[in-house]
């Protein structure tokens, strides 16, 4: 059973893998995914929003995919932090609106869908526009 501040940590890692479109690991190694997605659980969690301090469990659980290396973690991490602050970026900014409508009264569940539904078409957008442009 995990705390409170420990599930919230874990949507965070989740929610990561999705916003970055880890849909398998065909697509990269589960090593540069789990990485991914623990960092952006980290900036997520960590954010003022939030305020959860997981840097222990989360620079431990990196190493673990990144052979114990904390140089090629390191350099994992600049290599994808690009995608990482968009992601945590996008999580942060739809976990707002949902607090602000929450705040106001609104159809926070209704909400949540619409965000996910146009997340998921602007990465269809952006897929078909690559495919497009590397025939």
């Amino acid at each position: 059973n995990l705390s409170g501040a420990q599930s919230v940590k874990t949507l965070a890692h989740e929610l990561g893998h999705h916003f970055l479109g880890h849909k398998s690991y065909a697509e990269g190694s589960r090593e540069d995914c789990e990485l991914e997605a623990e960092s952006v659980a980290f900036c997520v969690t960590g954010d003022a929003l939030i305020g959860i301090d997981s840097g222990d469990y989360s620079f431990g659980y990196v190493l673990t995919w990144q052979s114990q290396d904390p140089k090629q973690a390191v350099a994992k991490i600049k290599e994808c932090a690009g995608r990482i602050q968009r992601a945590s970026k996008t999580i942060t900014e739809c976990l707002e609106r949902v607090i602000q409508d929450e705040a106001a009264g609104g159809d926070v569940r209704g909400n949540v869908e619409v965000e996910r539904r146009s997340h998921e078409h602007r990465r269809e957008v952006l897929r078909s526009q690559v495919k497009e442009r590397t025939r």
